[in-house]
């Protein structure tokens, strides 16, 4: 090092030292470029298992894999598109205009199996069953279930307009133009967890005992599973904000093209990604965060604990 260099090292350790004895709080340090996974046009739904991100996309585009460790892409040989994806150990589940379908992930063209012929939009799955919604211009829409293997599809419910469909082995969730509802996996009448001024619910994601969702507005609220007011825990995301999950000691959610990082009872809010043109979906897996930026086309991979 220079003398000069030795110089300005010094004036800057001396410079931290007397902010922090005044009792001035240094900036944190900006964040990183998002770091880039993969490039994939128009992604719009993801799922992810322990090696894999698989991407459903716009435009009857094929479902992708993208691999988590060194961001190669290939497909997984559905064809045609995908309206919505899930997947477990095992297998891979998607909807699109016209079935609900799946395959063994390791050779989806040659175990593929048609689960309903449903013009069906959301999915989820729990250990045992998938379920879809199924929207109706001329009443109300369905969410409908059947068993991973296959048999006769049953009704959970018939009401107003399912979507992002959330399952936690009890109950099936869901946001609909009124808000965010839940009703029995068995079925049974549907139950409004939260009353709101401004009810246009964007997203929604399940804790332990606590249902978060995203408003059009710009708000992040909680709320109890068995209902009550509605806690705001974030505002000013943005309009229409549509990334959320929780992993059962933080959330992530997209706004103001950033991925944000924030305790899921509330608290600090932390900046992960900065900037993305359109921040979309958010998935997990036990130690990173994945993000589709929509205006961009690609797929952002971002450590929980950066």
């Amino acid at each position: 090092m220079t003398d000069l260099g030795r110089q300005l090292f010094s004036f800057s350790v001396a410079l931290t030292a007397a902010l922090l004895n005044l009792g001035c709080t240094l900036p944190p340090a900006a964040p990183a470029p998002p770091p880039l996974l993969a490039a994939v046009p128009s992604p719009m739904g993801m799922a992810v298992d322990w090696t894999t991100v698989y991407v459903a996309r716009r435009a009857q585009a094929p479902v992708l894999a993208v691999d988590i460790t060194h961001g190669t892409v290939t497909p997984v040989g559905v064809e045609g598109g995908a309206g919505a994806i899930a997947v477990d150990v095992h297998d891979l589940y998607w909807t699109d205009d016209s079935g609900v379908y799946a395959c063994d992930k390791s050779n989806c063209p040659g175990t593929r199996i048609t689960l309903a012929g449903d013009a069906a939009t959301d999915i989820a799955i729990d250990s045992d069953n998938v379920y879809w919604s199924v929207q109706n211009p001329a009443g109300p829409g369905r969410i409908m279930k059947v068993g991973k293997t296959g048999g006769a599809p049953s009704q959970v419910v018939e009401f107003g307009s399912p979507r992002r469909l959330a399952v936690d082995g009890q109950y099936v969730y869901w946001i609909d133009a009124i808000g965010v509802l839940a009703v029995p996996i068995e079925g049974g009448a549907p139950m409004q967890l939260a009353v709101l001024a401004a009810p246009d619910t964007t997203a929604l994601a399940l804790g332990q005992d606590l249902v978060y969702f995203l408003t059009a507005q710009g708000q992040l609220f909680q709320v109890s599973k068995s209902g009550g007011t509605g806690k705001v825990l974030l505002s000013d995301l943005g309009d229409s904000p549509t990334g959320l999950a929780v992993d059962g000691q933080n959330l992530y959610v997209t706004g103001s093209e950033m991925l944000l990082k924030m305790p899921a009872g509330g608290g600090p809010v932390y900046t992960l990604a900065a900037p993305l043109d359109q921040p979309a979906r958010i998935i997990l897996d036990p130690q990173n965060v994945y993000a589709a930026d929509e205006a961009s086309g690609i797929i952002v991979k971002v450590p929980k604990q950066p």
